[in-house]
């Protein structure tokens, strides 16, 4: 594992010996989004802070680019791990945790940028709420959007609702209605960015490393939910992502599809009975074969390698997720 702290990572603000916020990134190929994020936490960020990069990279160009940031911006408090091999985000976001020395955690994608003091606003709200246990911001897209990232937590009828299209009208899981405009009580908050307290996050012993990528995070807020805490939903804090940037390009796009079905499958495991994982198994064949079956046409049919990518990993679907996967 190789390790490289920034010049004045552990000296960000002098005199402060511990930051208070420490933001968790894991990369994957990011060489070209890093920048921008870790500039927005400069600017952004008020209070003592450290960034703990954990890269998951396959080659040494994210690698190259942090650490020829640490060099080029001896403010920037970095702290760069490089395990040598993909531990996926799971156990990457752990990693890093276990490096961190804030009292709060802020997991953050590398293709996002901070719109606001998000680190200040979220210290304040835990602070004023004694049962919150996750906070997550407004999530713009690239054109200003508000992106719909409040959802439900899964159950096997909004797991149909969604993969026959349906949930786009009803809502019931991806909560396409949801109010952003006031903070809100929520049952689940995507990974894009999510802030807790280190003492909790230990007591829940983190992120569950079986999932490899996706669903990682619903599993953690069912899990805080069980325990008594809440989930809130700040939009006062704001986050621009480029979504997709790390894990969903046209290359990975089979092996992606094929992956969230797979952490999707081992989330019903771990937290229903057999009925309703066989449910689920079901859901995701058919799913695969009609997807499969509609993508596998717009590739014939000259849609290119974007199709059929999505195609093969509709295909495999259907061969992988039975019951017993």
């Amino acid at each position: 594992m190789a390790e490289f702290r920034g010049p004045t990572a552990t000296e960000a603000t002098p005199g402060v010996v511990h930051p208070e916020v420490s933001v968790i990134l894991v990369t994957y190929d990011n060489e070209t989004t890093i920048d921008a994020c870790l500039d927005s936490l400069a600017v952004h960020t008020a209070c003592p802070y450290e960034a703990v990069v954990v890269d998951n990279s396959p080659n040494e160009a994210t690698w190259a680019r942090i650490t020829a940031l640490c060099h080029e911006r001896p403010g920037l408090p970095i702290h760069a791990i490089r395990p040598g091999h993909n531990l996926g985000f799971a156990a990457g976001c752990n990693v890093g945790a276990r490096h961190a020395r804030g009292d709060f955690l802020l997991f953050l994608n590398p293709d996002t940028a901070l719109d606001t003091d998000i680190a200040a606003i979220f210290r304040s709200f835990w602070r004023s709420f004694p049962r919150a246990g996750l906070l997550g911001p407004r999530i713009c897209d690239a054109n200003g959007r508000t992106v719909s990232t409040c959802r439900n937590l899964p159950n096997l009828w909004r797991i149909f609702l969604d993969a026959i299209g349906l949930d786009r009208l009803v809502g019931a899981y991806r909560l396409f209605h949801f109010d952003h405009a006031s903070p809100r009580q929520v049952p689940q908050l995507i990974g894009a960015c999510l802030f807790t307290s280190r003492r909790l996050f230990e007591d829940v012993r983190g992120f569950d490393e079986r999932f490899f990528v996706y669903f990682e995070e619903v599993d953690l807020c069912k899990r805080l939910a069980e325990s008594g805490h809440e989930l809130w939903f700040v939009p006062e804090a704001s986050v621009s992502h480029r979504a997709g940037t790390s894990c969903e390009r046209e290359a990975s796009a089979a092996v992606m599809i094929a992956q969230l079905r797979r952490s999707r499958t081992l989330y019903f495991r771990k937290h229903f009975q057999a009925a309703t994982v066989f449910g689920v198994a079901l859901v995701n064949t058919l799913e695969g074969v009609a997807k499969a079956a509609v993508f596998t046409a717009l590739y014939l049919g000259g849609g290119g390698r974007r199709f059929r990518e999505k195609a093969r990993g509709f295909w495999k679907v259907t061969t992988c997720f039975g019951f017993w996967h």
